[in-house]
């Protein structure tokens, strides 16, 4: 299928393909085939220990990198200017051990940049990071995860608190420019200053996140703005004083959105109603107020009443 998408024919339905790149990538799930030789694949990468206890791990990188492989070594001999793309993800994260993969095999690393103050769970996915570096010439593109805490919250349908993670962004933008990554994909629910400022980097890898996000807030909230400024960042502080993510309604209610912290942000977007000068500064403090504070509250409220 490989052959016949790069010799000009029609993409079968369910595949994905695109330019010099065919995805060889399973459904999102482990339901691995059952077969006496898939077992034995499988009993091959399970030794493997790497991010053991981590969603991203390596109990199954031999197992799906061995057929990605032997898919590229074949696409190579018809098609040597053509790629097969691999993500790596879950449990085939890392990248797999005794298995030298073919120079046509690009990979996308799935990282968690939304956990970027999980200092345990950040430290896994730069492990498995690095270890993908390390294969030199290897083409790496990314997938950044940033659906959390909000996907779990959508899902379960209650109000997490959020994470706000301006430095996190930077930094990590910062890494793949220098590093080389040719490409990132991002997955999840980001918020309109997070997304911006992901954009604004990416664009201009010399951008001061400090500098933009004061541009933000002045240019967006006028006289309100040093109050808004000051909700944003404490959020981002919060989440990084506890070091977690507020994917469950404890962690998002008892550790991060505590009864005096939400007191102190609500007096921040208060403060901010009472310093609009214009309708447009009113509009826009509004969309914050119901948009992120009154879903906050409402999370709370309801945490506390269940």
């Amino acid at each position: 299928m490989a052959r016949d998408y790069f010799d000009g024919k029609e993409l079968p339905e369910g595949l994905k393909a695109m330019g010099d790149y065919f995805a060889v990538v399973p459904d999102d799930n482990a339901s691995w085939c059952e077969c006496d030789r898939c077992r034995e694949v499988l009993a091959i990468s399970r030794q493997d220990k790497r991010g053991e206890g981590f969603f991203s791990n390596a109990s199954s990188s031999y197992y799906i990198f061995n057929f990605v492989n032997q898919v590229a070594k074949e696409v190579r001999k018809t098609h040597p200017d053509k790629f097969v793309a691999a993500l790596a993800y879950a449990s085939y994260a890392y990248p797999p051990k005794s298995l030298k993969l073919e120079p046509n095999v690009s990979v996308a690393p799935c990282l968690h940049t939304c956990y970027g103050y999980d200092k345990k769970t950040f430290a896994n996915d730069m492990a498995l990071y690095n270890s993908w570096l390390a294969d030199k010439g290897r083409r790496i593109y990314l997938w950044n995860y940033f659906h959390h805490p909000m996907e779990p919250a959508i899902i379960g349908k209650w109000n997490c608190f959020p994470c706000f993670m301006p430095d996190v962004i930077s930094r990590e933008v910062k890494r793949y420019h220098k590093d080389g990554v040719r490409g990132v994909f991002l997955c999840g629910i980001g918020t309109q200053l997070d997304y911006y400022l992901y954009m604004q980097t990416a664009f201009n890898v010399e951008t001061d996140y400090k500098k933009l996000v004061s541009e933000f807030f002045s240019r967006y909230f006028g006289a309100a703005s040093e109050p808004m400024k000051r909700f944003y960042y404490r959020i981002s502080e919060i989440n990084r004083e506890e070091g977690v993510v507020g994917t469950t309604r404890e962690v998002s209610w008892l550790r991060l959105g505590t009864e005096e912290r939400m007191k102190e942000l609500g007096g921040y977007v208060e403060k901010a109603v009472t310093l609009v000068t214009t309708d447009l500064e009113r509009k826009r403090v509004d969309t914050w107020k119901k948009g992120v504070w009154e879903y906050m509250k409402t999370g709370r409220d309801q945490f506390r009443a269940k």
